[in-house]
């Protein structure tokens, strides 16, 4: 496993209530305006690892990304079945953790046919049968081409988000070169050894919380340590293949270099750890 883990008018965009509580339903969402940015390690960066190379052009089109890292109130309200032990960290508002990759994407498509969107994820590669696996899963994956359901961020567009998109201020971390501000991390976590409620840290620039610290953020792509080198520079969905999934953004236990917005990490997707949560994306 890696070691580390012209201006736009209307750059902000807020789907739903604008006094919206971290475990409101459904989930906040901020528009995210595409663009084009420069993805890895770059100068402002440091403590680099080198899967976070070479530094690449990447092109996104618009999407949306949650507010809020999602949590337990809401995790409970589409997956009931499955109540994790919330011994680190237990609350409404709270980031839902224990939550594996399979997990994520099963909540996602469940939370899609309730709102009336059209589901994300697919047992078949003719996208008939709607995925609904939890824990280890049932296999692969797909993800429908046309679906404008809730999803999980690819990794360009996590690390686009939380760089602060457009209105970017090029910060090591997600909103601040100053750690503190923005993340809870081990240092300033006062050694609870426990998660805290979303949204109690300062936003980035595009009003998202949480993107460096408190859980890590499984993404859609597989992992690859070499991908940078060979990625498409339009919207890349990540390597073929592979057995573990990317996750972002560092979390409470570690160190400040797994919470820079460059920062990658795997793990296998059926993974179910204290540390390890999702956040919510969605295609216009």
């Amino acid at each position: 496993m890696p070691t580390r883990p012209f201006f736009f008018l209307f750059h902000l965009l807020l789907w739903g209530s604008t006094t919206a509580q971290p475990d409101a339903m459904p989930p906040e969402m901020v528009f995210v305006q595409g663009g084009t940015f420069e993805m890895g390690c770059t100068p402002e960066q440091t403590n680099c690892d080198s899967d976070e190379s070479p530094v690449h052009e990447v092109t996104l089109t618009d999407f949306y990304i949650g507010k809020y890292e999602v949590t337990q109130a809401q995790w409970a309200a589409i997956v009931p079945e499955y109540s994790p032990n919330y011994d680190r960290g237990e609350g409404d508002t709270h980031p839902a953790y224990r939550i594996s990759w399979y997990d994520a994407v099963t909540f996602c498509n469940r939370l899609s046919q309730q709102e009336g969107y059209t589901p994300a994820y697919y047992s078949d590669p003719g996208f008939t049968q709607v995925y609904d696996a939890l824990d280890d899963g049932n296999g692969t994956v797909y993800w429908g081409p046309s679906a404008n359901g809730y999803r999980l961020p690819t990794e360009a567009e996590w690390e686009y988000a939380a760089r602060g998109g457009a209105q970017s201020g090029g910060y090591q971390f997600s909103g601040s070169d100053d750690i503190n501000a923005v993340a809870w991390w081990d240092v300033n976590n006062d050694n609870s050894v426990l998660s805290q409620p979303a949204g109690t840290k300062a936003p980035n620039e595009l009003g998202v919380y949480d993107m460096s610290g408190n859980v890590w953020e499984w993404c859609w792509d597989s992992y690859s340590s070499g991908y940078y080198a060979a990625s498409p520079a339009c919207a890349p969905l990540g390597p073929t293949g592979g057995s573990g999934r990317v996750q972002r953004g560092g979390s409470w236990l570690l160190s400040a270099t797994f919470c820079r917005v460059a920062g990658r990490n795997i793990s296998a997707p059926g993974s179910r750890i204290s540390i390890y949560g999702f956040r919510l994306s969605r295609t216009p």
